[in-house]
């Protein structure tokens, strides 16, 4: 299993700091070399983003990427302790 990206919190998020600043798609992009208003479009509605994408909208709206890092939960087998259907002969006669 590998580790996934959490973009309906990451969207949510943009959203939220573009509203907190009273940004447009368009005034973030005029005042943030680097972004651009596809990017934060993809972001807000939840689409796959480029790793460096995620990192430059972190970087200006002041967010951890690595909070939206999803660890997959490891599958841990465990193994009962009981008696087995088995008594050990193997049913061959010699």
């Amino acid at each position: 299993m590998r580790a996934d990206f959490d973009r309906a919190s990451f969207g949510r998020d943009i959203g939220q700091w573009l509203a907190r600043e009273g940004l447009s798609y368009r005034a973030a992009m005029i005042r943030y070399e680097g972004l651009n208003t596809a990017m934060l479009s993809r972001a807000i509605h939840q689409h796959d983003l480029s790793v460096a994408s995620v990192l430059l909208l972190c970087r200006f709206a002041g967010l951890d990427p690595m909070n939206y890092l999803v660890m997959p939960k490891r599958n841990q087998a465990v193994t009962a302790i009981d008696t087995r259907e088995t008594s050990g002969r193997t049913g061959v006669r010699s």
